[in-house]
């Protein structure tokens, strides 16, 4: 079946009523560029747009169209997991600034605000990253085999050799020297910043990508992938 596209101007009130039917397996539910509240109704509930999902669990997530900063454009919503979003787990919400003849408006927006012009605000304090993406050998765990029996004959591989990583520019000849054990890239910022990444993708034959979640972009050209009209 096709998964739906989800419609809303910006402002509407949207919904996601989750129920999972999985009988062995979890997932995660992302909404990119809007948050939600995982209990709906309590105040002191954390807002995020990540939510793991257990079997036979339900949600109810409530967000506003158009995310953080109330932009204009197409958003994905889609299962975190690389497998479930690899085999089609994914949807778009598109977010309109103008009245559709095709969607009515809802009760109480039925002059949708515009879209805000810029992410950042003016005089927030902007921090620049270079990032880059690169292929080094990755050993998980220097004190077993590259590849160990768990269960069942089921194997588990410790290394890769062909590993991609993120790192940053003035980083790359430490990530990618043997000695060297990378961990997963941090770049930090106090709330109200404004972050600007350039990416450089140093990969032999493959794309890359950078994307963020939980925080406000402008979904047009900040994304880290091409959706919808985007």
């Amino acid at each position: 079946p096709a998964t739906p596209m989800l419609r809303a101007y910006i402002g509407d009130s949207i919904l996601f009523r989750l129920l999972s039917g999985m009988q062995n397996e979890t997932h995660t539910f992302i909404v990119s560029g809007h948050g939600y509240r995982p209990e709906r109704y309590d105040r002191d509930s954390r807002v995020t747009n990540a939510l793991h999902v257990g079997i036979a669990e339900r949600f109810d997530l409530a967000t506003t169209a158009g995310g953080y900063q109330q932009m204009a454009g197409d958003y994905l919503y889609y299962n975190g997991r690389s497998s479930k979003l690899s085999e089609g787990s994914w949807g778009i919400v598109r977010v309109h600034e103008k009245l559709q003849k095709d969607l009515k408006p809802l009760p109480g927006n039925e002059k949708p605000r515009k879209s805000a012009k810029q992410l950042c605000p003016k005089g927030a304090p902007v921090k620049n990253f270079s990032v880059v993406a690169i292929e080094t050998a990755l050993k998980f765990n220097p004190l077993t085999e590259d590849e160990i029996e768990v269960d069942f004959e089921r194997k588990l591989l410790v290394a890769n050799a062909e590993a991609k990583i993120f790192a940053l520019e003035g980083e790359m000849a430490k990530a990618a020297a043997t000695e060297h054990r990378p961990h997963p890239l941090t770049l930090r910022a106090n709330i109200g910043d404004c972050i600007k990444v350039k990416l450089t993708n140093r990969l032999k034959t493959e794309r890359a990508s950078l994307h963020a979640n939980n925080v406000a972009f402008n979904p047009l050209d900040s994304q880290g992938i091409n959706v919808g009209n985007n």
